[in-house]
């Protein structure tokens, strides 16, 4: 018998935005090697959920591991082992790909040292 990782198992995740439910009670759990896909009308949580995978966004209510660390907790792990592409573009249109990377490396006050090395994997990570 072969046990499955877990790669994200959310439990009885719930977002709010004022007065609007984005996700309310869901469940989740996606394995390793498995290839999941949210599917749903606009408006349905779908990117929202991801962005509380991802730690882009806090839950309000529930448990989730992803990578078997909690997101709310180990950000940089996360951001780290994971890639995020948008279903909109939101680069400044006036700067290059280059340009906006190192716009947000250094808003995110991230280690210098690392720019290349990262710059590098997002690069192969989009093609």
């Amino acid at each position: 018998m072969t046990v499955m990782n877990k790669i994200i198992k959310a439990e009885g995740i719930e977002k709010k935005f004022g007065t609007i439910e984005a996700l309310k009670g869901i469940n989740l759990e996606v394995n390793e090697g498995s290839v999941t896909g949210l599917i749903g009308p606009d408006g349905a949580g779908k990117s929202t959920m991801m962005k509380i995978a991802l730690s882009l966004l806090k839950k309000d209510t529930g448990t989730l591991s992803v990578l078997s660390v909690n997101p709310d907790h180990h950000k940089a792990f996360i951001r780290q082992h994971t890639g995020y592409m948008p279903e909109v573009f939101s680069l400044y249109t006036d700067l290059t790909v280059e340009e906006n990377l190192n716009f947000y490396f250094t808003i995110h006050k991230m280690d210098r040292k690392d720019y290349s090395k990262k710059r590098e994997r997002l690069y192969r990570f989009s093609r």
